[in-house]
């Protein structure tokens, strides 16, 4: 796996996906703050003549989650990959519960708090989606539920943490590419088979969208192999060709749709493998900027919390938007600081990750860099802890 070879050090740590993740977030609170709330956005249309305005806006929400599958599917098989490569096998065990660990007590607590203001009748929240969302079937529930709406999304990456890593463990980091492109294929004959109830329900189904996962497991699996293609100086003409094709391609509806999503999921691929390779790149420069890491970092409280404050009222005023901001990222902040970063340490510690490097992670990780200076310094029964998360074994 080439991320580890280009340091000093094997990190699983790259900062430029973090800059991604808060332009993907950011386009999330755009779509529902700036549309859902109005901010003046009748008036803007008309002083840039652009009557297109809001529904590009309103776009930006689906093209974030878009960007946060293949940035999903890209780190996840990286990880992996680079966990194969040190250690020649991979733990299931290990990532399920570092995933566990990472993703459900703050979905959970998000969950209660709403949970806890539908029995008040202060929302509207109804027992079936919130059940739906508890246990990530929300994109296969009927009805729209504005409060658990966006589970849906996070439904979709559950799945896929339950396949992707089997199917790996099973095939090797050789078949899996072939296991991805018919993955890739199968979904997008499947849609395409089904454009036509292509609703806003349909469009969320696992079945429908899991090719932009695979495509940034696909551009995990194929990175040592393009790296030097991508790095090379014609890679900024092909980057913008990549994001023009990206942008127009988001106007495509009807039968085109199935092949029009697919076409974004390749170049959102290609347009982060370049941004990580070329990190000389002013581009890369900024993406790796500490105000869009610590985008990147609260990103996932950020889209949790994000929808109770965007409620379409349909009658917001425009000074409601910077409080609703103000009130958005301390809901975050306070999610990220006091549930999401100690348990993401208490994953790490109950099963070391093989990668140093996050400063996210417990001091002896973050400047060990092997399984054994994590493990060495801790206690007998936490150190066949660590062990035993090492297995079983697979071969590439």
């Amino acid at each position: 796996m080439g991320f580890s070879r280009s340091t000093k050090s094997a990190t699983g740590y790259i900062p430029t996906l973090d800059g991604w993740r808060s332009i993907a977030i950011g386009g999330v609170i755009a779509s529902h703050g700036l549309v859902w709330s109005g901010a003046g956005l009748a008036k803007a249309s008309a002083i840039l003549h652009w009557p297109g305005l809001g529904a590009f806006l309103e776009g930006l929400g689906e093209r974030g989650v878009e960007l946060f599958f293949v940035l999903s599917g890209f780190l996840i098989c990286s990880r992996l990959i680079e966990e194969n490569d040190r250690f020649g096998h991979i733990s299931l065990k290990g990532f399920y519960v570092r995933r566990a660990c990472r993703i459900l007590p703050a979905a959970l607590l998000y969950l209660s708090f709403i949970g806890i203001l539908g029995l008040a009748k202060v929302i509207p929240v109804t027992r079936g989606e919130w059940l739906s969302a508890v246990f990530f079937f929300r994109n296969y529930y009927p009805g729209e539920h504005w409060y658990t709406g966006h589970f849906w999304s996070l439904a979709v990456e559950e799945h896929f943490y339950l396949l992707w890593p089997s199917a790996l463990f099973l095939a090797g980091t050789r078949r899996a590419r072939w296991v991805a492109v018919i993955g890739i294929c199968a979904v997008v004959i499947w849609r395409g088979l089904n454009w036509q109830l292509m609703s806003e329900q349909f469009r969320g189904r696992t079945d429908v969208r899991l090719d932009a996962l695979l495509c940034g497991c696909l551009a995990a699996l194929l990175f040592s192999h393009v790296r030097a293609t991508i790095s090379r100086g014609y890679t900024v003409y092909l980057f913008a060709l990549a994001l023009v094709a990206y942008l127009i391609l988001g106007a495509v509806e009807g039968p085109w749709l199935t092949v029009a999503k697919l076409c974004q999921a390749v170049a959102t691929a290609f347009i982060i493998l370049s941004t990580v390779i070329n990190r000389g790149w002013s581009l890369s420069r900024f993406f790796e900027t500490r105000i869009l890491r610590l985008g990147g970092k609260l990103s996932y409280s950020l889209y949790l919390w994000q929808q109770i404050f965007f409620y379409p009222t349909g009658h917001a005023h425009r000074w409601e938007l910077p409080v609703r901001l103000a009130l958005l990222v301390c809901a975050a902040g306070l999610s990220y600081k006091l549930v999401e970063k100690p348990m993401i340490k208490l994953g790490h510690r109950l099963c070391p990750p093989p990668s140093p490097g996050r400063d996210d992670l417990p001091t002896e990780e973050r400047n060990s860099g092997t399984l054994v200076s994590v493990v060495k310094n801790t206690s007998p029964r936490a150190q066949e802890t660590a062990l035993h998360c090492q297995t079983p074994r697979i071969r590439p």
